[in-house]
């Protein structure tokens, strides 16, 4: 484990080439004759009949999937041990059912947001629109795995609705597992805005911290914003964006980070983020985290140590996006790195960056497509494949799950 820690931290260091150290337009595009001419090998992946993919959780081979049956919306859970060959039938090693258990009438059809995977330990969040408002009705969920993963029931825990949910409400963004127990990151009416706001589990209870009085807190000239977390050694990152109200509004990419569990956070200014940017999903390995997000209409890449300053990822092929792409947090493995974008897939390997089309239905064995026209809504990776679901932003239905191998080496030309 130390040593493949060691290769990945080498491989990211590099990352940040002299690009992301200075000032400047943004990074030309990578010259053709740096793009491999064989892309990724896509296989579709089974789940259960009916069952629309929308959320993805790893650890090890295994693969937890976070879907919703297309006949009634109920959310669904299903295993897949990548370690063994997918085309076997249902219900075997390779891929089972694992039963939700909803206790509330919002839960029989909540739509997953977020799965936080660690040490067998599942902590989920759903919503589904309910009320004169149709306003998110939030429930969280967990599961213990334990050692046998074929007797696990993910169950939803109900709370007061005044938990995530009233005039002060902004919402839930992310489930983290920590060192010190699950986290939920979210919004919350503050003093001059909404702050950022972090959720403690206190038996089958959820509690929110106070935000007043640290970096999560906006302040009249600072409108912070969360967009996605995850888990940094024993702390947490979150990413998202401020908007400086200051000299004329002015948003900009920032990431907090935690010291332990949900305490003692520093906030940072992603660099070189333009004249308008944000941060909008991040990855990590025991070293620091990879942060994805646009600035100024483009695909940026970031990394974030666990000590010490971000830089700006250069030489990341262009890519134009909005604030409505989707874009599934990076994949970091040895030397290489996966980005995710819309339709678009980006690896570097070796040093070298190259740009694919998502994987669809049209997707021949060498990794080319017809069409390209797959979202990538969601990526996740295990001990020796990456994941993605593709499919439709603005409804599950019709979503598919692919997986290749991240250890094949792509060909060039």
């Amino acid at each position: 484990m130390r040593a493949a820690a060691g290769v990945a931290l080498a491989a990211l260091l590099l990352l940040a080439g002299p690009a992301a150290c200075t000032a400047g337009p943004a990074v030309p595009p990578v010259p053709p004759s740096h793009t491999p001419a064989v892309g990724p090998r896509w296989e579709p992946v089974a789940l259960s009949p009916g069952v629309a993919p929308i959320r993805l959780a790893a650890q090890g081979d295994r693969l937890l999937v976070g879907g919703q049956r297309v006949t009634d919306s109920a959310p669904t859970l299903d295993l897949v041990d990548s370690s063994v060959d997918s085309s076997v039938d249902h219900g075997s090693p390779a891929h089972l059912r694992v039963a939700p258990d909803p206790a509330s009438p919002y839960a029989a059809v909540a739509r997953w947001q977020s799965m936080a995977l660690a040490a067998g330990r599942l902590t989920a969040i759903g919503g589904a629109p309910g009320g004169a408002h149709a306003n998110t009705r939030w429930t969280v969920w967990d599961a213990d795995f334990g050692t046998d993963w074929r007797r696990a029931v993910l169950t939803e825990r109900p709370q007061n609705f005044w938990t995530f949910g009233g005039w002060e409400a902004g919402g839930l963004v992310d489930a983290v597992a920590t060192a010190d127990g699950p986290l939920l990151v979210g919004a919350w009416n503050g003093i001059v805005g909404l702050d950022i706001a972090i959720y403690h589990r206190r038996g089958l209870r959820w509690e929110r911290a106070e935000s007043a009085g640290t970096p999560l807190a906006s302040t009249r000239t600072d409108l912070v914003g969360a967009a996605a977390a995850a888990p940094m050694e024993a702390g947490v990152i979150i990413v998202g964006s401020v908007t400086h109200l200051g000299g004329g509004v002015r948003r900009a990419p920032a990431a907090w980070r935690s010291a332990r569990g949900g305490s003692r956070w520093q906030r940072l200014a992603l660099p070189q983020g333009g004249s308008a940017g944000s941060a909008r999903s991040v990855s990590c390995a025991p070293s620091g985290c990879v942060v994805a997000g646009d600035v100024d209409g483009r695909y940026a890449l970031w990394w974030v140590p666990v000590d010490g300053a971000p830089s700006r990822v250069g030489g990341v092929p262009e890519l134009t996006v909005d604030e409505h792409t989707p874009m599934p947090g990076p994949v970091v493995r040895g030397e290489r790195l996966w980005g995710f974008a819309g339709t678009t897939v980006l690896v570097r390997d070796r040093g070298r960056w190259a740009v694919f089309p998502a994987p669809d239905a049209s997707q021949g064995a060498d990794g080319s497509s017809d069409q390209g026209t797959a979202t990538l809504l969601a990526a996740a990776a295990t001990d020796s494949e990456v994941f993605v679901v593709v499919g439709d932003p603005a409804g599950p239905a019709g979503s598919r799950l692919w997986r290749t191998g991240w250890t094949e080496t792509m060909g060039t030309p």
